[in-house]
């Protein structure tokens, strides 16, 4: 099954799904309305968030997000970023999420802040040192300089012995940083990310999570726990993005924007990048 993905100046890419099935897609805004067109709820930093024609020349409007110089996340004021919790999708144990990314040319990634992932339980406050027993986030990071990582919030009992794997920096109480460093994000050009969860079975530490960045496996860390309960599935889209960070060392020195589009969600097999 294949869907577009859009033009720039120049090349034509398409997303193809060898194996699985796209369950929701937005490649273009319909009703103009953000939140609507997500299926989105509880909202931060909304006023962060527009639709603008893509930097890079394509023709359909993308979303940018915008962060004032000196904010560090949606939370504080003034804001910095947006945040919202999408559920366009019927809840599973296995999801790829797939999005489009571009950082401004102007973009400093000072210390670091975070990118939308998947999500899933029965809460939506599922980051931020709160009760992770019930719920898991899995959104991307940026860090120095650019590097990549998963930011991975879920229940604490991991394996005995996951704080000392490879691509693991461990933090009980904020979230993990999984595969820092593994890829690297650029400036003034689209990147297509892909990340796909498969929760574990219950009473085993069996899930997995693997990264693709432009078609192209970067990252995959196994043995993972997601979950107690069978009622703790894959519920949606975390779209998260701020910069931060505890504390305003985080903070953008200057005003920057990052831009989205083309938004896939489907089933077990990743997509590959072609054109």
């Amino acid at each position: 099954m294949s869907g577009r993905i859009g033009t720039g100046l120049f090349v034509l890419l398409a997303v193809t799904f060898s194996a699985g099935e796209v369950l929701w897609s937005l490649t273009h805004y319909p009703s103009s309305d953000i939140l609507k067109d997500f299926k989105a709820i509880k909202s931060y930093g909304e006023e962060n968030m527009k639709l603008v024609d893509d930097p890079a020349g394509g023709s359909e409007k993308v979303l940018r997000v915008f962060y004032p110089k000196g904010t560090r996340n949606p939370g504080h004021h003034p804001r910095g970023g947006a945040q919202f919790y999408a559920y366009p999708i019927h809840q599973r144990t296995s999801m790829t999420l797939t999005y489009d990314v571009y950082f401004a040319e102007n973009f400093d990634f000072v210390k670091g802040g975070k990118l939308p992932g998947l999500m899933g339980g029965t809460t939506r406050t599922c980051s931020g040192g709160r009760d992770s027993d019930h719920c898991f986030t899995s959104r991307f990071m940026f860090r120095r300089e650019g590097d990549g990582e998963v930011y991975f919030y879920a229940p604490h009992d991991q394996e005995s012995n996951f704080c000392d794997r490879d691509n693991v920096i461990c933090n009980f109480n904020k979230g993990h940083s999984l595969g820092r460093g593994t890829w690297r994000y650029k400036k003034g050009k689209w990147q297509t990310l892909s990340q796909q969860v498969q929760l574990n079975t219950i009473g085993k530490r069996d899930g997995h999570i693997k990264v693709w960045v432009d078609g192209h496996q970067v990252f995959e860390f196994r043995n993972l726990l997601f979950r107690h309960e069978s009622s703790v599935e894959v519920t949606g889209m975390f779209f998260s993005t701020f910069f931060g960070g505890s504390d305003d060392s985080w903070s953008t020195p200057h005003d920057t924007y990052t831009y989205f589009r083309n938004f896939y969600f489907s089933t077990n097999d990743h997509p590959h990048i072609i054109g």
